[in-house]
């Protein structure tokens, strides 16, 4: 009995500190982005659900059904701000209109966004343009070229 409940001990110890190691290596890299290209700290959307963000996935589902998702994209960015943090299942979502911030993320970390993989029909259709990004992506656009002009 003694040896589960210090397994257990053990394993919240080693999770609480890897979630504020890395919440504290999350912070360094902000502040030094921040101090780097003169960013600032985004508002953040007022959550209900702190931990997952469910309650704004929810109102996005309503709003969908209902037809009106731009709208209230627009009454947050109009309660909120033209730059808001949100929370989408455990994940930091930066939102903006702002064309400045647009042109800076573009400008300077192009690399790190590209499209999430695809790799359901990777073993049916093998690599393919739809499927591949990046280097892969160039290597095949001398052929994809050619095809188009037929």
């Amino acid at each position: 009995m003694h040896f589960i409940i210090g397994v257990l001990l053990y394993t919240v110890f080693i999770s609480l500190f890897v979630y504020f190691r890395q919440k504290c290596n999350s912070y360094r890299a902000f502040e030094a982005a921040a101090k780097q290209y003169g960013c600032k700290r985004a508002k953040k959307y007022p959550h209900h659900d702190s931990i997952w963000g469910t309650d704004l996935v929810r109102e996005r589902t309503k709003a969908v059904g209902e037809g009106r998702q731009m709208g209230l994209f627009m009454e947050q960015i109009n309660k909120i701000g033209k730059t808001f943090e949100e929370n989408f299942f455990g994940t930091k979502v930066i939102n903006t209109v702002e064309v400045r911030n647009i042109q800076q993320v573009c400008a300077l970390a192009f690399e790190d966004y590209g499209k999430p993989a695809q790799n359901f029909f990777k073993s049916f259709l093998g690599d393919g343009v739809l499927s591949l990004d990046g280097k892969a992506v160039s290597s095949t656009m001398p052929h994809v070229l050619i095809l188009s002009r037929c």
